[in-house]
């Protein structure tokens, strides 16, 4: 599994649509969809409702959805926490690894206890519910012409 298929895929939820996402992240829509297809063919799950406004995440995409946020966060502190040894700190000690908020271990033991997910009103909800307007906006392009 690539990690960066999880944060493509995370995006296309925080947008809602993969032209949206696709412009945000420099890629084509076509990549984008055969990197989410890869993601759901190694999952045996759709991960999104495809419909005429867009997309919106299925069950199982709400749970990759939170699990791809809390690697995402435990990845950030990881290299935070590399940094800081390769660089002679105590671990947690560097500014970078305190702001990730915990050590390796404790970043580890919250991950698979569940724990560090996005709030419930930050990140994208299962199909059916709203949500979904909220990260769209972020998603939001302008050309430099028009900024």
């Amino acid at each position: 599994m690539e990690t960066t298929y999880l944060r493509e895929f995370a995006k296309v939820a925080e947008c809602g649509s993969f032209t949206a996402a696709a412009r945000t992240l420099h890629l084509t829509q076509s990549t984008l969809s055969k990197h989410v297809a890869l993601l759901e063919r190694e999952f045996g799950a759709d991960l999104f409702v495809r419909d005429r406004s867009g997309v919106s995440l299925t069950e199982a995409g709400g749970v990759l959805y939170a699990q791809a946020r809390q690697m995402e966060q435990l990845l950030r502190a990881t290299v935070a926490l590399v940094h800081a040894a390769r660089d002679g700190q105590a671990p947690g000690a560097g500014a970078d690894a305190g702001a990730a908020g915990a050590t390796g271990v404790e970043a580890a033991d919250s991950a698979r206890a569940g724990g560090g997910a996005a709030s419930a009103g930050s990140r994208p909800s299962a199909a059916g519910s709203t949500g979904a307007s909220w990260a769209r906006s972020s998603c939001t392009w302008r050309s430099a012409a028009s900024t």
